[in-house]
C-alpha cells in the first residue's frame, strides 16, 4: 500500500488512490486518536463520491450505447455475489478516459460469485473498450490472490480493447465463453501461483480451459504492452499463444526489473 510520511503533523497519508478506497471501505481511514485535516475531508468526500456515481453508471451499463466515464468509480464492497455483477448485455463503447474503476479486494473466489470489475454478458453483443490512462484496476496490494480480474468475457460476447490500463489479480482478462480482441492498451496483474508446485507469475491474460479446448474462448493479441507477462509465449493453462500470426512481441527490460512486452506488427 503506498504511503508518505507527512512531517508537519507525524501522520501516515495514503497517497496512492487505491489504498485509499481499500483502507476507507475497512473504516480506516481516519482513526479515532487522529485529528483530520482539510486533506483528509477532500479526500473522503471524494470517495463518497465515486460509492454514488457507481449506482449511475451501472445503469448506463445496462443500457448499452456509448458509455464515457468522467471520473474515477468504486465498485461497493458489498457486492460480492452473482447478482451484484457489473455487467454490460448490449453493444455498447466505454471510453475510460483517464477514469478508473476501482475493484474491491473482496471481490471474486468462486464461479457464482462477482469476481471481475466488468462483465460483457451476451451472445454476439460487442463491447468496445478504450481509454488513456483510465481503465479497471483492482484494490489488491498483495501477491498470490486470484481474482478479482478486471473483464470477464461470457456467454458468446466479444471485448474489443483498443487502449486503457488494466489491472488485476491474477489474471487482467478473462474469458469464459466468447472472444476478446486486443488492438492496445496497458496490461497488468499482480502475481498468482497455481497450486503448491506452480510459478508465482502473472496469468494477465487467460481463458477458461473447458471452453478453450471446444473453441469457445478466444483471446487475440494484435497490439498492447503486457508487464511480466509475454502473450506470445503465456504459459498459462490454456493458449500456447494469444498472439495474432501477423504481429510479433518486443520486449525492454526496466530499471525496476520488470518487463514490458509490447505487441507490433511484423515488417
Amino acid at each position: 500500500m503506498a504511503m508518505i510520511k507527512n512531517e508537519n503533523d507525524g501522520k501516515v497519508l495514503l497517497t496512492n488512490h487505491l489504498a485509499l478506497f481499500y483502507n476507507l471501505i475497512k473504516d480506516k481511514f481516519i482513526s479515532r486518536d487522529e485529528i483530520a485535516t482539510t486533506q483528509d475531508i477532500e479526500q473522503l468526500f471524494a470517495t463518497l463520491q465515486q460509492l454514488n456515481t457507481y449506482e449511475k453508471l451501472n445503469e448506463k451499463f445496462q443500457e448499452g450505447g456509448e458509455i464515457k466515464l468522467t471520473n474515477n468509480i468504486i465498485i461497493p464492497v458489498a457486492n460480492t455475489t452473482e447478482e451484484s455483477r457489473t455487467k454490460i448485455t448490449k453493444d455498447a463503447f466505454v471510453d475510460f478516459g483517464d477514469n478508473m474503476i476501482l475493484v474491491p479486494a473482496e471481490l471474486g473466489g468462486s464461479d457464482s460469485s462477482n469476481w471481475a470489475g466488468l462483465y460483457a454478458d451476451g451472445d454476439k453483443i460487442t463491447v468496445i473498450l478504450n481509454g488513456n490512462d483510465g481503465g479497471i484496476a483492482t484494490a489488491t496490494a498483495t501477491e498470490n490472490l486470484d481474482c478479482p480480474y478486471c473483464v470477464g468475457v461470457l456467454n458468446g460476447a466479444t471485448v474489443i480493447i483498443n487502449g486503457g490500463h488494466y489491472k488485476g489479480s491474477g489474471s487482467a482478462i478473462y474469458v469464459r465463453n466468447g472472444s476478446c480482441i486486443i488492438n492496445g492498451g496497458f496490461f497488468e496483474a499482480y502475481p498468482w501461483q497455481n497450486g503448491e508446485k506452480g510459478e508465482l507469475k502473472p496469468w494477465t491474460l487467460n481463458c477458461q480451459n473447458d471452453t478453450y479446448k471446444k473453441g469457445l474462448a478466444h483471446i487475440i493479441v494484435r497490439g498492447g504492452t503486457y508487464v511480466n507477462f509475454d502473450p506470445s509465449n503465456p504459459k498459462t493453462d490454456d493458449a500456447e499463444t494469444y498472439v495474432d500470426a501477423n504481429y510479433q512481441v518486443v520486449s525492454e527490460t526496466k530499471s525496476n526489473g520488470d518487463v514490458w512486452y509490447s505487441v507490433v506488427k511484423k515488417n
